[in-house]
């Protein structure tokens, strides 16, 4: 009588490793893609728009920084602050899974240099610590200030 069950782990583990070849080949596949996302968002990405997004990025990580007393991690800070969502370029139709997570990755690392390069957001000391930046200070303490002008002036 033979046993079977160390064929079934074998080629569980060679389907695994043909499916993450397949992904990594898929994106390696694309990487023309990629530079010319790079590329179309450097022109999109005015420092108008980049104020605009920098703004919201740069409150989701101050409201998730004092909700949970940590910085989010990038997938966080791309789902949570719907960035992408703003952006005119979507993956093309032919890419895997594996190439469109890349080419959203790509996009929202070129945004947050982007943001980052206007003083939006900033890293922090630890690894992986995403902070707000001067300019979302300046633009929090700017907002504060208007507020209790108008609540002087209106108590007049």
């Amino acid at each position: 009588m033979s046993d079977s069950t160390p064929a079934a782990p074998d080629r569980r583990a060679k389907r695994a490793a043909a499916r993450r070849r397949r992904a990594a080949e898929s994106v390696a596949a694309h990487t023309d893609d990629y530079t010319e996302l790079v590329d179309a968002l450097g022109h999109w990405l005015t420092p108008a728009r980049v104020d605009a997004l920098g703004a919201q990025v740069g409150t989701y990580v101050a409201k998730y920084r004092r909700a949970n007393g940590a910085s989010p991690a990038w997938g966080q800070t791309l789902t949570g602050s719907r960035i992408m969502e703003a952006i005119p370029f979507a993956p093309p139709e032919e890419l895997g899974a594996a190439a469109r997570q890349k080419w959203r990755n790509v996009g929202f690392g070129a945004i947050m240099q982007a943001c980052r390069a206007r003083g939006w957001v900033d890293y922090g000391h630890r690894q992986r610590e995403m902070i707000p930046g001067r300019r979302w200070a300046e633009a929090v303490r700017t907002a504060a200030a208007q507020a209790t002008q108008n609540r002087a002036n209106s108590q007049r």
